[in-house]
């Protein structure tokens, strides 16, 4: 007997304009809109849409991909094309101290393929912590590998990936609040209140569990869509920082 799909469905392509519009969404909030305030919570709310579904795409073209090889050099050279637009939104300058989220999901790729292909457990569990290690110079950090890792392992077992990120959600939360407090001193209902936005990762489960399989209509530029948009939208916001703050 076969399951019944959803009414509301989404194709892998709208789930990528999905995550688009959040984060430039978010984006914008972290330049222009007081992270503290209700709005801002609010706009980073919607913003944390993407990365889930970032780190589930990665999942996906894992899967689904050809050349591993082909896709992984596909990914880190649009980090690297990104990280200076990254630097000037961050900072307002080319250098800035951290590296951009397709770093990231460059490492949250080369995750899941240790997970598929090392068989050595321990050599399996060296690698992981190796990258988790690594991922701390990017945005989004363990969280984001952890993500990429939770989509595939548990890509034929929703229940499970629920659960898993339910557990995420709140252990983002409890870093994001606590953690200021712990080494800044700063306020606790301050900073809880500052980190609740982090929640949002959940919403992203609406729009996974209703993946309908299929590719969709073309994005503008096909597949490069996603990656041109990224570093784009940055220098924009950048350039409109410059300008009206």
């Amino acid at each position: 007997m076969e399951t019944a799909k959803p009414a509301l469905s989404f194709s892998s392509n709208a789930l990528k304009v999905i995550a688009i519009a959040a984060m430039t969404i978010d984006h914008i909030a972290w330049a222009f809109v007081p992270t503290a305030s209700v709005l801002g919570q609010v706009l980073h709310f919607v913003g944390r849409l993407t990365a889930p579904i970032m780190c589930w795409s990665i999942a996906q073209g894992y899967v689904h991909t050809r050349s591993f090889r082909a896709y992984l050099l596909r990914l880190a050279g649009f980090a690297v094309l990104s990280q200076i637009p990254f630097s000037l939104f961050l900072t307002m300058g080319p250098f800035g101290h951290q590296l951009n989220v397709l770093y990231t999901l460059c490492l949250g790729l080369l995750a899941i393929r240790v997970q598929d292909k090392v068989a050595d457990r321990g050599l399996r569990v060296l690698l992981t912590v190796l990258i988790l290690v690594l991922s701390l110079a990017g945005d989004w950090a363990y969280y984001g590998v952890a993500m990429c890792l939770i989509f595939y392992t548990f890509r034929d077992r929703p229940a499970g990936r629920n659960r898993a990120m339910v557990l995420l959600a709140a252990l983002m939360v409890l870093d994001m609040g606590l953690g200021p407090v712990l080494v800044d001193g700063r306020d606790l209902g301050r900073a809880l209140f500052s980190s609740v936005m982090h929640l949002g990762v959940l919403g992203s489960l609406f729009f996974i569990s209703r993946a309908s399989g299929e590719k969709g209509r073309p994005l503008p530029g096909g597949r490069w869509f996603f990656y041109a948009y990224y570093p784009a939208h940055l220098l924009v916001l950048y350039f409109l920082q410059l300008w009206l703050l």
